[in-house]
């Protein structure tokens, strides 16, 4: 980490450290509250499942769409304003989307719910990031533990709630938390405006042009592809190709998850200790054998250990690169975690469709064992994380 300028009270750095939490708790939990209600949204709506992933594409447009002018917005004026604005523009979005009469203004409020989504990612990570070099302490790791958090609670109680009241219960509960977690965490965050004054110029916002922000955002969006591969497909791997039962083919993503959320609230203390470079290393090449353990293992608890040693690896390779991005030389603040988590998103909505091209013609335990390319360019590229 960076040595900070002037001693920092720690009192603020917690201040800080569980304002910007709760930003990803609550960024997490929109994302797990809109998962339960897909089947919900596809009956009212009578959508096929090409329809329905054409809507769901929706949200993945407005997050790379508003991606690249929040962090124009973060470069000029730092990334506190964006980050509330974009916090309280989602608080409504969710139960919009939801609650449309119909398909026209559904898929409005869904590219606008994706919109308000990337936005908002950008601009914590982008606060997280200038938390870590202000207080020279790591927190990204364990704020996507946070994430994952939320995502979690979003999934289970959203989807209790939604059994057991019905749709619009489970949209007004998930707002009404956005609302106040928004409220509690907005005048705790910390300020990282963008000096003015004469002689400071104004950055250009321009693509980058400097290599090694490309190489930075490539490890980013190796990591989203894995883990979105291991979401979209494991389930299906398992049933298919290993022959379990229905109830079991879940298993391979918990697995997956579960190691993943552990290492991210640990994994602050082990990138203090070891560094960015030396905790990538060995975050890629555990990621590397459990892929390759994942798709060429013999039996059903070879692969559930390999999916569970990929998820230890994978854990800290994205809040690293995020992490990596916001402080490549050369670069405007804001800029360089806005092309990271461009194509980190990217690779969520590129790899779905890929893999369902190729797993016509391949079996699962052959993409799986492929995939293990993805952390090792992660380790290849490491050094790239150690920029200063």
């Amino acid at each position: 980490m960076t040595t900070a300028t002037a001693p920092v009270a720690p009192s603020s750095f917690i201040k800080h450290r569980v304002a910007v939490s709760i930003m990803f708790l609550m960024n997490g939990l929109l994302v797990g509250g809109w998962a339960p209600a897909i089947p919900v949204f596809k009956d009212k709506h009578g959508l096929a499942e090409s329809e329905l992933g054409l809507m769901i594409l929706l949200i993945g447009i407005g997050s790379l769409l508003t991606m690249p002018i929040t962090g124009a917005i973060i470069a000029r004026r730092g990334s506190t304003g964006i980050l509330v604005l974009a916090a309280w523009l989602c608080v409504p979005l969710l139960p919009l989307a939801l609650f449309a009469p119909n398909l026209w203004l559904a898929g409005i409020a869904l590219l606008l719910f994706g919109g308000g989504l990337g936005s908002m990612d950008v601009a914590m990570n982008a606060n997280a990031a200038r938390i870590e070099d202000h207080h020279s302490k790591a927190i990204m790791s364990s704020c996507h533990g946070f994430w994952s958090l939320g995502a979690l609670i979003g999934s289970g109680v959203g989807g209790t709630l939604l059994g057991l009241f019905g749709l619009g219960t489970q949209a007004l509960s998930i707002a009404c938390l956005m609302l106040l977690g928004t409220f509690i965490a907005m005048s705790r965050l910390m300020r990282d405006e963008v000096e003015r004054g004469e002689g400071i110029e104004k950055p250009k916002l321009a693509l980058p042009r400097t290599l090694t922000i490309y190489l930075v955002a490539i490890i980013a969006f190796a990591g989203f592809t894995a883990e979105g591969t291991v979401l979209d497909w494991a389930a299906l791997f398992l049933r298919e190709d290993r022959n379990v039962p229905e109830w079991m083919a879940g298993y391979a993503f918990a697995a997956f998850a579960g190691t993943m959320a552990l290492v991210r609230f640990v994994g602050d203390p082990v990138r203090n200790r070891l560094g960015d470079l030396r905790t990538m290393q060995i975050s890629a090449s555990l990621a590397l054998v459990g892929f390759l353990m994942a798709g060429l293992a013999p039996n059903l608890t070879g692969t559930l250990l390999g999916f569970a040693i990929a998820g230890l690896g994978l854990a800290n390779v994205v809040p690293i690169a995020f992490a990596a991005a916001d402080r490549v030389p050369g670069i405007p603040r804001g800029i360089g975690i806005s092309v990271a988590t461009f194509c980190g998103y990217a690779g969520i909505l590129v790899a779905p469709p890929l893999i369902g091209f190729v797993a016509e013609h391949v079996d699962y335990a052959v993409i799986f064992a492929c995939v293990a390319a993805l952390p090792l360019y992660c380790l290849l590229a490491a050094r790239t994380v150690n920029q200063r």
